[in-house]
């Protein structure tokens, strides 16, 4: 009704769910979204980890945070305009490079494990990396594309047979894609 009042009556709203037909689901939209939503979200897990290895050693507070919002625009333009992520993360790590560090004394490196949103949310876990950082600490986490690994195995595990290769956009539950 929102997007009716909007003036966008004919935007089709999708709400696949995680159970055995998923992929099938998706599937309404194409295999290169797909391919090129897992790409992304590597991509940013990748600019993620730099970030978080980097931020606590930075001597100019703000520096690799900046350095990571570029390289996310980087890959959100490659994807947009059928651009190479590769490129853009070739890019980014110059970037990054670029950020002075000290590292004279090496930080306690603390896991944070959990729900994947939770987890990757600065909202739902009340800042709870910055605040970690902030007491001297580096964190470090699982990407966010180990939730897509989970999910998978959950599917293959659970759905025996509804996870046919035919079904999912990466050849089978497995994450080929």
């Amino acid at each position: 009704m929102v997007l009716d009042d909007a003036g966008y009556p004919d935007v089709p709203i999708y709400a696949p769910n995680q159970a055995g037909n998923f992929f099938k689901d998706l599937g309404i939209v194409g295999n290169d979204l797909l391919r090129s939503a897992w790409q992304g979200m590597v991509a940013i897990d990748m600019l993620e980890k730099a970030l978080l290895q980097l931020r606590p050693y930075e001597t100019q507070p703000g520096a690799a945070e900046e350095a990571f919002w570029r390289g996310v625009e980087g890959v959100a333009d490659a994807i947009t305009n059928d651009g190479t992520i590769s490129t853009a993360l070739t890019q980014s790590v110059s970037e990054f490079k670029q950020v002075p560090i000290e590292r004279t004394r090496q930080r306690p490196r603390i896991g944070l494990v959990g729900e994947f949103y939770i987890r990757s949310n600065s909202f739902s876990n009340q800042n709870l990396i910055s605040k970690i950082e902030a007491l001297g600490g580096e964190v470090w986490t699982a990407p966010v594309n180990e939730w897509h690994r989970s999910t998978n195995g959950s599917c293959t595990v659970t759905s025996a047979g509804a996870c046919a290769p035919s079904s999912t956009a990466s050849g089978g539950c497995g994450s080929r894609i």
